[in-house]
């Protein structure tokens, strides 16, 4: 559940990335623009688990905290974000981020000739969306849109 104490829209990447955390229902569905009328691939759901990990003494200069996604069927993630707009993950990738205005977060980072754009905003504290581009040079490969709704719990009767 979220913290009702803390501002809405978020003002800050940290903010932003602190609403994240918790349970979240997905609902993704992707998009293919060179595959003709068969372009739309069915929608799946998922069950996700994002985690905020604020900074702590010893991490590196810099360092604003990480973003953990735990996804039943696949290997845990970790994206650590700094404050100079980069970021990299447990993987080796790395790439840039961007608060736009209206708080959305953008993720960029490229491996080769394909470039990945990932968007994340708000537009309630338990309903989040998220759009990702992928680009083959200049040519748009696929698309993905997500709405996320937060997993609460019932208040104790």
């Amino acid at each position: 559940m979220t913290d009702n104490s803390k501002p809405f829209p978020p003002v800050s990447a940290v903010e932003l990335m602190e609403l994240c955390g918790g349970n979240w229902l997905s609902l993704r569905s992707r998009y293919k623009p060179d595959q003709g009328e068969s372009s739309w691939e069915e929608s799946e759901r998922a069950e996700l688990h994002w985690q905020w990990l604020p900074a702590k003494t010893g991490d590196a200069e810099g360092q604003l905290g990480s973003l953990q996604l735990q996804n039943p069927n696949t290997p845990p993630r970790q994206l650590i974000f700094f404050a100079d707009g980069r970021f990299q993950d447990d993987g080796g990738i790395c790439g840039s981020w961007r608060l736009q205005p209206e708080a959305q977060l953008e993720i960029e980072h490229q491996v080769g000739a394909r470039k990945m754009q990932e968007t994340i905003w708000f537009q309630k504290p338990n309903l989040r969306l998220r759009s990702l581009l992928v680009w083959n040079a200049e040519i748009l490969e696929a698309s993905q849109f997500c709405s996320e709704i937060r997993r609460v719990s019932r208040p104790p009767s």
